[in-house]
Order: C-alpha cells, then structure tokens, then sequence
C-alpha cells in the first residue's frame, strides 16, 4: 500500500468516527439541555414559593428560601439528578412553630423532572443531630447520614429502581459500662455484624468518608447548612 492509499484509508477512518461520535454528542447535547430546564423549572418553583435564603449559615435552621443545589449522578446512567435543600419556615416564627428544612433529589423520567427522594429535617435536641453528605466511591455517589446520638451510626443510601434505599451501615456505640463496641450492616445481609475498631476505621476508609461532602451538618440538634448554592 503506498502513501496515497494510505491517506486516504486514514481519511476514511476518520470520516467514520465523526460520523460514530456525532449522534452521540448530538444526544448527550439534548439529554443535557432537557436537564438544565426541568431541573430549573423546580428550583425556580422553590424560590417562587419560599424565595433565596439570605441570611448565615449558622443561622439556615429557622430560615426560609432555597439553600443549596448541586447536581450529581446517583445511578451512574450519565444523567445527572438534582440534589436541593430550602428551609420551608414562616418569615416570622413563635415560639410553637418547629423549624424544619427539606431535603429533596430529582431525577429525570419520561423527559420530566420527578422527585424521587425526600426528607423533612427538624428541631428536636440532639436525638435529631444528623449530618447529611454526599459521598462518592467506586464510580459511584451516596447519600450519606451521621448520627451521633449515643454513638456514630453513619448510613449510605444508593439511588436504585427509581428511589433511595438503605446499603450500608456502620456503627459505634458504648455499653451501659462504657465499654465501644462496633457493628457492620449491608443490605446483602441478614443482619448487622460485630466487627473490631480496626474493620470499623478500615470500612470507613474504603468508604472514602473523609472526602466527603458535607451539606448540611449538626450542632446539639440544630442544622444548618455547611454551604449555601443557589444556582446550578
């Protein structure tokens, strides 16, 4: 084969890959694009409806208005869903009224936005001292709760057939003499399994806890919101 039949079957391979790639840019384009509006449709409903959230973090627990938003893939489908907190409270509270922030992911289902997870988070003491995070490892993105009352339980919820289920839990608590014991839980298991300090700090390694994102974190029960994003 000389140097002419050469370029030219390199020119044909290329012409061929663009035409390969082409379609599928064109479709990830549209899936993008069907995203951005559904997705804004919801938070432009929020900010209508409870307005931005304007005031400090430390102060996000009794506030109202949209707080945060991020968009993440949960399914590993390279379509993203969107992940949002707002406070619902009134603009002026009593002292009756409990504070309370909402936690919400949607998804994209039959070219719609679709609410596929949520979550009231109120003031009730530190037996509500829950942090909420996100967290990703091996390819793939978890939500993430700690609850510190009377010990650590640190739970991971993966997006599956369409909503959020619990697969994984580890755990640290004391006995009554004050003695920590730690256990292992995941959904391919019956039950939860003692496991040593050291499977403990080992899981919460492979895990990959320590990189994750923190949203909202707890104070003695009260939330509040680590980062506030109102755009996406």
């Amino acid at each position: 084969m000389n140097i002419k039949n050469v370029a030219s079957f390199l020119a044909a391979i290329l012409v061929l890959l663009v035409l390969i790639a082409v379609p599928k840019y064109s479709a990830n384009a549209k899936s993008i694009a069907l995203e951005k509006k559904e997705y804004s449709k919801v938070i432009k409903s929020v900010k209508k409806k409870y307005g931005i959230y304007k005031g400090s973090k430390n102060e996000s627990m009794s506030g109202r208005g949209l707080m945060y938003v991020k968009l993440i893939d949960f399914n590993q489908d390279r379509s993203t869903e969107l992940h949002i907190i707002y406070g619902k409270n009134k603009k002026v509270m009593d002292s009756t009224e409990t504070p309370q922030l909402i936690e919400e992911v949607w998804t994209i289902k039959n070219k719609k936005a679709k609410r596929v997870h949520y979550q009231k988070h109120t003031y009730y003491g530190i037996v509500e001292d829950i942090e909420r995070s996100t967290v990703k490892f091996k390819g793939k993105n978890y939500l993430v709760s700690f609850d510190r009352y009377k010990g650590l339980y640190i739970t991971l919820k993966e997006y599956k057939g369409g909503k959020f289920v619990n697969t994984a839990q580890i755990s640290r608590a004391s006995d009554p003499t004050g003695n920590e014991y730690y256990d292992y839980w995941k959904k391919s298991n019956k039950s939860s399994k003692s496991i040593s300090r050291v499977q403990f700090n080992k899981l919460y390694k492979q895990f990959n806890l320590k990189k994750r994102n923190i949203v909202m974190y707890s104070e003695s029960g009260m939330r509040r919101i680590k980062t506030i994003k109102t755009s996406i």
